[in-house]
């Protein structure tokens, strides 16, 4: 849904350590230990948002009606990125009439470099979000010096090259969601090329020319089988 703003929207201010201004509403829901907003926020990274403070710049969220893009970018470079921080499986309990952001966005198709669900698509932390949506807008080297601090930080990108790229490229979300599709497909397409090579490789190994092999129907009978009827 669109999120609506009032009062004048003013250019916020980066952190201490970082370029950008990168911001975070934090529900408190998920593991403080684990949140690599905190640690952001620690490195002089990020701001913590309470409810009654807007932020301006680009906010992902699940709400959002669109992917983020380069089109995008001008919102960024004077308000930055911001995200929220909540469990996926309590949405229902965040106060989103009451929060206010400026455009709310979606990311395209990624795969998580972090620890706990490395591999997987869209189980992103809150840097791998932050890091994406900044290079996606052009900011390739805010998106690699965000990730510093992490110990698998760098990996994200790399994992992720060639559809950052592909996004990075584009004009705007109708080219970045066509994008997302056609990698999609090829992808797909590539899976299984290669699950038939390796099952045409398996035939050649184990064919039926082989002298030891038999049908089931072929099968001697066991020693003492006759006795038994």
């Amino acid at each position: 849904g669109k999120h609506t703003t009032t009062g004048k929207s003013k250019a916020a201010k980066p952190a201490a350590n970082f370029p950008l201004p990168i911001a975070m509403w934090d529900f408190e829901q998920c593991d403080a230990r684990r949140c690599t907003g905190k640690k952001l926020e620690r490195m002089g990274k990020l701001h913590t948002l309470n409810l009654r403070q807007a932020f301006m710049g680009v906010v992902l969220s699940p709400r959002g009606d669109k992917v983020v893009s380069p089109e995008d970018r001008e919102t960024v470079e004077k308000c930055g990125v911001g995200v929220v921080d909540c469990s996926w499986a309590r949405l229902d309990e965040v106060p989103w009439q009451k929060m206010r952001m400026g455009p709310a966005r979606l990311l395209p198709f990624m795969v998580a470099a972090n620890p706990v669900n490395f591999g997987k698509a869209m189980k992103l932390t809150c840097v791998e979000a932050i890091s994406a949506t900044l290079y996606i807008t052009g900011f390739k080297e805010e998106a690699r010096d965000i990730l510093q601090g992490f110990g698998w930080g760098d990996h994200f990108i790399e994992i992720n090259y060639d559809v950052l790229e592909g996004y990075s490229h584009c004009k705007n979300s109708d080219e970045v969601q066509a994008f997302q599709e056609k990698y999609i497909e090829e992808s797909k397409a590539a899976l299984e090329a290669c699950v038939n090579d390796r099952q045409k490789m398996l035939d050649a190994l184990y064919n039926d020319d082989d002298e030891d092999e038999y049908d089931c129907e072929e099968l001697p009978e066991e020693e003492g089988e006759e006795a038994a009827e």
